[in-house]
């Protein structure tokens, strides 16, 4: 008995300090959102990109610095609110792994960051209530250096040219349930993201595609004027040669189209019906069906005259799309 007694006395003198905390600090244990994480479900989603352009351009790898991926987690009653492509479309590269941006003037859109995510190298664990969502991803791509970005010499990083793939142009309805996991795996590709026509360089010898314009400019009522940088672009002839290529199942309207050639405006010359047409911002579209691409030629100012290259290059172009039904 006196054993028994004794091994019940150095029991309680191990454990009464532990009950003594858990009956004192019982926030510190069990804070104000443990029942919310007991009841909630779970969402898994890997975002990976198996394609050539964003790795030849950008050195495309899940682990890159200057690749960031986000999911976007909306639940179902706000889907109807916006696009996952409007949000997409104007998200700044962010220069660390806090809190994604926008671009100036999305300030009605920016209650949507409340619902992406972080998905570190393309992998995102989440809990959330129990109920209906739509999920979308993206990944964007920045111009950092080459060492920035853990890149050799094969990757190309274009100076100032941003890019990225999105998953799709409306949500993947999923259902959440408490104590579940709903897993989702997105493998994109070039034919994936905000839908837009692509530009070409023409480099002396083949068109190379560079980057996307009017991204997400989708429907009369959101043309708008964007400015592109280009990076490093061949002179050929004295002239720089572009390439508007429609390659989605969509039809480009382009009201406006120049360069900034070293900070001068410089306008399109060529065929009459392509040149005047975008000769300046009057409604008088150039249309460019599914398919189609046109081909613009731009005569450098003087002082770049002679050259073979121009650092300082960047595209202006006001506009839209429809999509086909």
């Amino acid at each position: 008995m006196r054993r028994r007694l004794t091994r019940w006395v150095r029991m309680m003198a191990v454990f009464t300090p532990v009950i003594v905390f858990i009956v004192a600090c019982p926030v510190t244990l069990f804070p104000t959102w443990w029942p919310a994480v007991l009841n909630a479900g779970f969402l898994e989603v890997d975002i990976d990109y198996n394609d050539d352009f964003y790795v030849e351009t950008f050195g495309y790898s899940r682990q890159a610095e200057n690749i960031r991926h986000f999911v976007l987690v909306m639940p179902e009653k706000e889907t109807s609110r916006v696009r996952p492509n409007e949000v997409f479309s104007r998200l700044r590269f962010p220069t660390n792994p806090g809190d994604p941006l926008l671009e100036d003037g999305s300030e009605e859109i920016a209650w949507a960051l409340d619902y992406l995510y972080h998905a570190p190298e393309g992998h995102f664990v989440g809990a959330f209530e129990p109920g209906n969502y739509g999920v979308a991803v993206v990944f964007i791509a920045a111009s950092v250096s080459r060492e920035e970005g853990g890149h050799g010499e094969d990757a190309i990083l274009w100076p100032g040219i941003t890019g990225g793939g999105a998953s799709t142009d409306d949500y993947q309805q999923v259902i959440i349930e408490r104590g579940k996991t709903v897993s989702l795996d997105y493998l994109l590709t070039d034919a994936d993201g905000w839908a837009c026509p692509w530009l070409y360089v023409y480099n002396g010898h083949a068109f190379e595609r560079r980057t996307e314009i009017l991204r997400d400019v989708r429907g009369r009522q959101s043309e708008r004027t964007e400015i592109s940088p280009l990076g490093p672009v061949s002179v050929v002839g004295d002239s720089i040669v572009l390439r508007v290529s429609e390659e989605r199942e969509e039809i480009s309207f382009i009201d406006e189209l120049y360069v900034l050639v070293g900070g001068v405006r410089v306008r399109a010359e060529g065929a009459p019906d392509v040149a005047a047409k975008v000769a300046e911002r009057d409604g008088d579209y150039l249309v460019i069906a599914s398919g189609e691409s046109v081909e613009f030629r731009f005569r450098v100012p003087e002082p770049f005259a002679g050259g073979e290259q121009v650092d300082a290059v960047s595209v202006v172009v006001s506009g839209f799309y429809t999509p086909l039904e």
